[in-house]
């Protein structure tokens, strides 16, 4: 079996902005990679912007070696769509196209593997059964530590009908706001690169509104998971810290700091 911990992180001028990444990675080392015989590979994509002078930085803080992937062909897009979009200042064009890469691009990169672990730059591991990894089987599809609804209005209005425009249905209970948080999962990466699955991110990933409206891997990784019936397993015995948004995240609850 094999299994890669990746996330999509940002490149910074000064190497001492790099600390919250080099923490994450000592903490994915203590907690996980260090006590299982899996040989489980680390990947950190970034848009072009992490010199081979700071992977190096980074790798010599690091336990474990660490592959860099520059994924900046990725994040290109139209310019006449930024007078359209009606929350710019809330959500940057940066934060739209790394939505896109983390429900679409993220699977061609890791096509290789069997099992994708994703660890945000600002996650701090504090605790993971190792059974997890253990018991991980054809079976086993998605699981997360957490369940959260779509709060994004312009999302709500618009991706819902191109969902079902892409799964030919008339039926949207697959957008029941119970949707998998992204920023720590497990999933199995052949899933979402059957032909099948791919086409309709594609589908999606090509709609101007993904950029315009701001459509989230969030929502859209909940929603190809329901409209399929996928069991979505909850990560027992789990805990982490996100720092973006300064939560606790443990067994499907979140505890505000």
């Amino acid at each position: 079996m094999k299994i890669v911990i990746a996330a999509l992180v940002r490149g910074y001028e000064r190497q001492q902005d790099y600390k919250i990444l080099i923490k994450r990675n000592n903490n994915i080392f203590r907690k996980i990679t260090s006590k299982t015989e899996y040989k489980i590979d680390q990947i950190l994509f970034h848009e072009g912007n992490i010199s081979k002078e700071d992977q190096s930085f980074i790798n010599t803080k690091s336990p474990k070696n660490i592959n860099f992937i520059n994924v900046s062909d990725d994040f290109h897009y139209d310019q006449k769509l930024i007078e359209k979009i009606p929350d710019l200042e809330r959500f940057g064009i940066g934060y739209r196209l790394m939505c896109k890469f983390n429900f679409l691009h993220i699977w061609k990169y890791i096509k290789d593997y069997d099992y994708l672990i994703r660890i945000d730059e600002d996650v701090m591991v504090k605790r993971f059964n190792m059974n997890i990894i253990n018991n991980l089987n054809n079976d086993f599809v998605f699981g997360t530590v957490r369940f959260s609804n779509e709060t994004h209005k312009y999302t709500n209005q618009s991706l819902p009908d191109e969902l079902m425009n892409t799964f030919q249905t008339n039926n949207k209970n697959f957008y029941n706001n119970k949707f998998p948080y992204t920023n720590f999962y497990i999933s199995k990466i052949s899933f979402w690169n059957e032909t099948e699955i791919n086409n309709a991110l594609q589908k999606v990933a090509n709609n101007d509104l993904q950029i315009i409206h701001r459509w989230g891997d969030l929502p859209i990784i909940g929603s190809v998971l329901n409209f399929k019936n996928v069991k979505i397993n909850l990560l027992d015995d789990v805990k982490y810290i996100h720092l973006s948004h300064k939560n606790k995240f443990k067994m499907s609850k979140v505890i505000k700091s």
